[in-house]
């Protein structure tokens, strides 16, 4: 599926490119991004990030997406979708932004992905956010999602275990609600 979003005159949400494999590294060298998203024992090396991004321009079982912030067309994060089953009508998302937190700019972008989302069809996201990522728990729950579950002290951050909690949107709760936000 080739997701392209343009979100106002504000943002672009498009597919990866070779040409971002610069500034996905800047973003995953963030601590914060590290601690959030991918441990704090990761090794961020450009050959495998690169490989990554061929391997996801070629892939049918994954969107991988950057947001840009218009008119510039400046890289603000990233939106990978991973399919769940060969209809694409349920994925596990994630998600990254980088030095543009806490301006809306996620909220504005996801909350445009899943409008086109479920309205071509999607049944069902799966998100999971670390219980320590207050940013992002509050952020799926504006969004409508449900929290699901929790794996109890599932993340080893270096100091500590954490629990990652599961959270899940279904269509049925997207329409109650973009019905009560007026979305």
């Amino acid at each position: 599926m080739s997701i392209t979003i343009k979100i106002a005159d504000r943002f672009r949400i498009r597919p990866v490119t070779k040409g971002d494999c610069p500034q996905i590294m800047r973003w995953k060298q963030d601590p914060l991004i590290q601690r959030m998203a991918l441990g704090s024992d990761s090794t961020i090396k450009y050959n495998d990030q690169l490989s990554d991004i061929e391997r996801s321009v070629q892939a049918t079982d994954h969107d991988y997406l950057i947001l840009e912030l218009l008119p510039d067309d400046i890289p603000i994060g990233y939106i990978r979708l991973d399919w769940l089953d060969s209809e694409h009508r349920c994925a596990w998302l994630r998600f990254a932004l980088g030095s543009h937190r806490g301006h809306g700019c996620m909220r504005d972008c996801l909350s445009a992905l899943l409008q086109k989302l479920f309205q071509g069809g999607m049944h069902r996201i799966e998100a999971e956010v670390y219980s320590f990522n207050q940013a992002s728990r509050h952020l799926l729950e504006r969004l409508g999602f449900q929290r699901e579950g929790c794996k109890r002290n599932a993340q080893w951050d270096g100091q500590q275990y954490w629990n990652i909690l599961c959270y899940g949107l279904l269509s049925s709760d997207h329409a109650d609600y973009s019905v009560s936000t007026g979305v």
